[in-house]
């Protein structure tokens, strides 16, 4: 099955909190996920040549010392913006994805994005036609896609530290995985980052 773009949102068997992002492409598969001090970036290899506005952004980001967020586009920019002031997970995703709508491309994908608001998880997604978003329970990992998973669904996580996490998600059994990258709570202020390329494996 293939299912795009997807972001993870949820607890590890020791209940740490995590985020993660799944980047699986057929149109623009030169790419990776490079780690930029508080942020994951997705980006062109050097030998690709792309002229596409939705194929580098930020697909992670830390916001001050307890709160992240993690989406298929420059919302996650806009949202970590929302929790620097602030807002709770649900408002700063709720006021993001209404504010930029689907993107306007050929197959008018849906944006999808999760955040942790230093008390809570929450996970949506806009579409053409449907916003939701989601509350994660905090004995839960939920997974939404960008195709053929447009609602949360419910997803088994076994892995515990964001290195292994990542390793974790590139191994599902989905089509055209690229990469993946994990955002994972230690303790109290204080998250790590990693990523994973699926060729590694």
């Amino acid at each position: 099955m293939y299912i795009g773009r997807a972001v993870i949102a949820g607890y590890t068997n020791e209940k740490k909190v995590f985020l993660g992002y799944i980047l699986a492409s057929m149109s623009f598969p030169k790419r990776r996920a490079r780690i930029d001090e508080e942020s994951i970036k997705i980006e062109p290899l050097k030998t690709a040549d792309y002229n596409n506005p939705y194929i580098t952004y930020n697909c992670m980001k830390k916001v001050e010392k307890d709160k992240a967020v993690v989406s298929n586009g420059i919302h996650t920019d806009v949202i970590a913006n929302k929790l620097d002031s602030g807002y709770s997970g649900r408002d700063a995703i709720a006021i993001s994805l209404f504010a930029m709508d689907y993107e306007k491309d050929e197959y008018n994908t849906p944006r999808i994005a999760a955040c942790f608001d230093n008390r809570s998880l929450y996970i949506g997604i806009i579409e053409k036609e449907k916003i939701i978003i989601d509350k994660v329970r905090n004995d839960r990992c939920m997974l939404i896609s960008t195709y053929n998973k447009t609602v949360p669904e419910e997803i088994s996580i076994k892995r515990s530290t964001a290195k292994d996490i990542a390793k974790e998600l590139c191994m599902l059994d989905y089509e055209h995985i690229i990469c993946s990258a994990v955002v994972c709570r230690r303790e109290e202020n204080d998250f790590e980052f990693a990523t994973e390329e699926k060729n590694r494996l």
